[in-house]
């Protein structure tokens, strides 16, 4: 706990100022498996962006640090929230929903607040319901529990929004060419902006973005009577410019079908899909899907089709689509607009751009 200093200062001038407050990692777990940095500050009080780092890790007026989990599974196996720094619990308010997939203006977090001995403030919201931990007016050392990771109020992922503020407004606790020239991490961690797949998936159902951040268990046995088969991934930190492609391979490896498209700007955490439709198109077998990123393979999927009580005709509605979007204030996302690819014909989904070769029918 931060030592409160009071009295005279060695100087005998006055009342020495009291040790600048130093925070430590408010989630539990690990880096980059449990949790991972998704937006930082907005260093630019006008339009436009800019984080710490001078990066673009941030939305248009964000005003504090989210810490993202990859998906509400994770979020209900329970990630705890932690005291950053040793002090006084100022408010707290629970009871909440929270699980919340869209940004609802006035929905409320649940939230703690913790005033520290230099009088900062420090900030823990969109917690679990029902999970805060400690009560007004209780002195917390770092490291004690507050509460669990949850989506509650202005939230559409389970995360974590940690900001530091004092009498003057925001305090950015990142030291950087475009913030703070010290520190208040103890220690800071590297700038997280990595590009990975997170996570990838094969599923039979028709897929939303709302449905992608909370993932349905995976499939790979289908019928040549089931609708469609879909993969989607997750990425993290995906550069504008990216070029992403899906492909479906045949039972005997050859290629069936391909979908591709170019990522427009930089993406903190987004989910893609492609999917095709099953009756009339793919026959019984081994088949495969994979996810490419800039032409290297990331993810496969094998599924297995069987045959169904009876045979299926093709259906006359659309053949296969794409859609995907993101988190956050990125919610400008392509919803499932399929096109009816019963020949060679390009307009498939809503991606920026796309390239979609003749497809060969069976």
């Amino acid at each position: 706990m931060a030592v409160i200093w009071a009295g005279c200062g060695g100087d005998g001038s006055g009342p020495a100022r009291r040790p600048a407050t130093t925070f430590v990692e408010p989630l539990a777990g690990t880096l980059n498996q449990t949790f991972y940095y998704l937006n930082y500050v907005d260093e630019l009080s006008g339009a436009g962006l800019r984080d710490f780092a001078c990066g673009s890790k941030t939305y248009d007026g964000h005003q504090g640090t989210d810490i993202t989990l990859a998906n509400f599974a994770v979020m209900d196996s329970g990630v705890a929230v932690r005291a950053a720094a040793a002090g006084m619990v100022l408010t707290t308010h629970d009871g909440e929903f929270d699980r919340q997939k869209q940004w609802i203006t006035g929905a409320i977090a649940n939230y703690v607040a913790i005033r520290h001995p230099d009088g900062l403030v420090s900030w823990y919201l969109h917690l679990k319901k029902n999970s805060i931990a400690v009560g007004i007016g209780q002195q917390v050392e770092a490291g004690d529990l507050l509460g669990y990771v949850g989506s509650s109020g202005f939230s559409d992922i389970p995360h974590l929004h940690f900001e530091v503020r004092d009498t003057a407004g925001v305090v950015d606790p990142w030291a950087g060419a475009c913030g703070a020239t010290e520190s208040r991490w103890s220690p800071q961690l590297p700038y997280q902006s990595t590009f990975s797949l997170n996570d990838a998936g094969l599923t039979g159902l028709s897929l939303t973005l709302d449905l992608a951040k909370d993932p349905p268990a995976a499939k790979s046995v289908f019928t040549t009577g089931d609708p469609q088969v879909s993969m989607w991934v997750q990425l993290l930190n995906a550069p504008g410019g990216s070029q992403l492609e899906f492909r479906l391979y045949r039972p005997d490896d050859s290629l069936y079908f391909t979908m591709s498209s170019t990522l427009p700007r930089f993406y903190g955490i987004s989910w893609w899909w492609a999917w095709h439709a099953i009756p009339g198109y793919l026959t019984a077998g081994r088949w495969r899907m994979q996810f490419l990123h800039n032409g290297v393979m990331l993810a496969e999927r094998a599924f297995d089709v069987i045959d169904g009580p009876q045979v299926i005709r093709r259906s006359a509605g659309a053949r296969a689509g794409t859609g995907g979007g993101s988190a956050g204030a990125d919610r400008a996302w392509w919803p499932d607009q399929s096109s009816k690819l019963l020949g060679p014909r390009k307009g498939l989904g809503r991606f920026d751009s796309y390239t979609l070769p003749p497809p060969r029918l069976p």
